[in-house]
This record gives structure tokens, sequence and C-alpha cells, in this order.
């Protein structure tokens, strides 16, 4: 990634990855097992000369290479059935290769996760995948998830070039106000979690619209505008006077994850267990529609899930944050395109925090008062293994807002607001 410039905003980089320690075989769910484990040029060429062993039948019928379009990076792969685990992984849940030859032997898959490495300004920066039960702990349970300084933080200002009309320069360029910016926006609890979304949805349409145009000159003063109106509240009535449509939601929620059921290749049995406890707690029936459902939503919100919610840490904002560093939002991930799609970016972001917090209603009102922290971890760490791990999950919640014609102000509204016990139709 090429190096920024506005260095005089605060450098917000997350520190909390160095904090991981894999707890092996007592782990609840396990790396091994749901995806396709790829294996780089140099451990796959390092695997053809491993000593004789037990192992290596296995490497010689598993092992195999990537014939098309691939990168040292994704060179081979390791061959599973669609329920299958690792062929690597043993009864004592523990990985035969790192046991038989050491941890030099795993691939770079293996041996990074689950904390990625993004590279900004010549920088090593580590997040953590939250499909890792451990690493979804230590994340969404941690009290103060970024520290340096950025709560209560006064919203930054940028100088406004000489000239708006900038030539060849991408919004990378404003990588690190925006980004403190974000977080700043996603720390502020004087809004509710759905009012901060929303407003960050506002400036990302702007902010891809800008960039659309080629006005990248422009952004200093979107930055500035959104900054004033979000610090001073300027919107916190339009924002409150929103009506619920808790119906249009729930009926979204339900379409997507039938969605994920019918098209994901592999099972993901914690994921569907949390479905399963999900569709008790709304009283799901064949043949019901949303809107039959929706009174028992918005009770299971109401009795159950906002008095737990109330009482919780900052466990859905950690989410939030946590996404932010690991997908270098709103820019994504360096390629061609990188900076140039922000609102696509937020409408993925949107799906994401809509569907767990959903399914964390329902969950609710299946456990009702027993309904608790370790239910949510279950239920963000088995989403984000099922979804966030997957493209393919991507293009068809970005096809269903479109085709609902949610993917715009009043969709997003609809999505993102709060359940409204008193009028929950």
């Amino acid at each position: 990634m090429p190096a920024f410039s506005n260095r005089r905003v605060a450098q917000i980089r997350p520190q909390y990855a160095e904090a991981f320690r894999c707890i092996g075989a007592e782990c609840e769910d396990t790396c091994c097992n749901g995806w396709t484990v790829s294996i780089d040029k140099n451990t796959f060429e390092k695997y053809q000369t491993i000593p004789d062993s037990s192992l290596y039948p296995i490497m010689q019928e598993r092992l195999v290479r990537i014939e098309t379009d691939a990168s040292d990076l994704q060179f081979a792969k390791i061959k599973t059935a669609s329920d299958e685990a690792c062929p690597f992984w043993g009864a004592d849940r523990l990985c035969s290769i790192q046991k038989e030859h050491g941890a030099e032997y795993l691939s770079l898959t293996c041996a990074h996760y689950p904390r990625p490495i993004k590279t900004i300004d010549n920088e090593a920066e580590r997040t953590l995948l939250l499909s890792c039960p451990e690493a979804a702990r230590l994340v969404l349970l941690h009290p103060q998830l970024v520290s340096d300084g950025t709560t209560n933080a006064p919203y930054p200002r940028l100088p406004l070039p000489a000239t708006e009309k900038l030539h060849g320069e991408t919004p990378l360029v404003y990588f690190w106000p925006i980004r403190q910016f974000v977080v700043l926006l996603l720390k502020d609890r004087s809004y509710p979690i759905w009012q901060r979304l929303f407003l960050l949805g506002m400036f990302c349409r702007r902010l891809e619209e800008l960039t659309s145009a080629r006005e990248i000159g422009f952004i200093p003063r979107l930055f500035n505008e959104y900054a004033e109106m979000i610090s001073t509240g300027k919107l916190r009535g339009t924002l409150d006077a929103i009506p619920p449509q808790t119906a249009k939601q729930l009926g979204a929620i339900i379409a997507l994850v039938e969605q994920q059921r019918i098209s994901s290749p592999r099972k993901n049995q914690r994921f569907h267990e949390c479905i399963q406890d999900f569709a008790c707690g709304i009283q799901y029936q064949t043949g019901l529609t949303a809107i039959d459902l929706t009174p028992h939503y918005a009770e299971a919100y109401a009795r159950y899930y906002r008095p737990w919610a109330e009482q919780q840490g900052p466990l859905l904002e950690n989410y939030l944050l946590n996404y932010v560093f690991g997908h270098l939002f709103p820019f994504s991930s360096p390629g061609p395109e990188q900076g140039m799609h922000a609102y696509r970016e937020f409408l993925i972001l949107c799906c994401n925090y809509v569907l767990i917090r959903g399914l964390m209603v329902g969950m609710a009102g299946h456990y009702r008062s027993l309904f608790d922290t370790t239910h949510a971890i279950k239920l963000i760490q088995s989403f984000v293994k099922a979804f966030e791990h997957n493209p393919l999950h991507v293009d068809q919640m970005m096809s269903l807002l479109e085709r609902n014609r949610m993917n715009h102000t009043n969709g997003i509204a609809a999505l993102l607001r709060d359940v409204a016990p008193e009028s929950p139709a």
C-alpha cells in the first residue's frame, strides 16, 4: 500500500492482536475444518522434501497444485470433501505436521491464522479474525479495544487544498484522517450504534460519489461537513424520527440467512445451531411470513435482548472496530480498485451487523434470561466463519439488497433502525 499524506492526524492502529494465544485442543471449534487450506509455494516445495513418515502418503494424495491463476501465496491446496476436516488434523485436535516436524513446516495460512497482516505505510499491522473462538473472546469482550486517546476525542478537521482539482489522486491520500473519523464515529456513544452506522453510510455514499466523479479535492470539504454535523448533533432529531420497519428488517434477515444456508457448500454446525435458536426465538414455522413473525421478534428484542445489551460492554462496537481494521474499511484490500467503492464496503458491513444483531435477538428470545455473552460469541464467531470467509456471500448480499431496493437511504434505515417495541409492525 502506498504512503499516505495528512500525517498530522492520529495514525490509529490496532494493538490487541499481540495478546492472542492459541488454546489448541481446548478450543470449542477448529480452524482445520470448514474451508479450503491454501499452501504457499515455499511450503509446497518444503513438503516435497519432507522426511519419510506416516504423513508422506497423505501429502502425496491430498496436496494439489492450483493450475489456474496460481500465485506464490496460493500455490496449492489441501484437498478435502465439503464436510471433512484437514487430513492432518489429528484425533487429539492438534496438527500432525506441526507435531512431527515443527511450526516451521506450517503454511503461511496456518502459521498466521487468526492474525492476518496488512502493510500500511510500510509497517505491518495485525488484527484478529473472529472466526477463531479465542480471538473472538479477546476482541468482543475487551473493555477498551482502541485505547489511544479516541474516547471523547474531537472529530478532526482537514485543511482545504489550494485547488480542488487534484489529478491522478485517489481517496487513499486521506487514509489516516478517514480511519480516524470512522473509529471516532463508531466509538461515539452519544449516538446509538444503528445511528452511528447510518451516519457512516451517508458519509461513505458521498465519498464514493466524489471518487467516481474524480473530485478527490472535494473530500476535505465533505470530511469537515460531516465532522461538524456529527459533533454538533444537527441530525439527532431527524435520526430519532426515523420510523421502525421491523417486518421489512426481519424479512431481510430471514432471506439472507436462507440464502447462506442454500448456497454454502460446507457445513458449519455451530452457525446452524445459532440459526435454529433464532428460529425458535421468533417462533418460526414454514408458511409464516415476516409480518406474522414480527410480534415475536419485537417481543424478544424488548424483553430479553435489549435489557441484556444495555448491561454489556462494547461487544458489537468491538466487532465493528475490528472489522474496520481488518478490512481497511472503507478502502478494502489493496488492488486497482482500492478506495473506489466506499459505499459498497459500507453495505457489506451494514449487512453483517444487521444479521448478527437480528440473529442475536432471536437467540435471546429462545434462551430468555439465560442468554449471555457465551451465546453472543458463538454466534459472531460462527457467523464470521460462514460469511466473511466466503466472497460468494458478499455478491449474494449485494444482489438481495438491490433486488429489494434496500441499498439506498430508506432501505438502509429500515435495516439498521432498532426495533421499537411499542410499534413493532
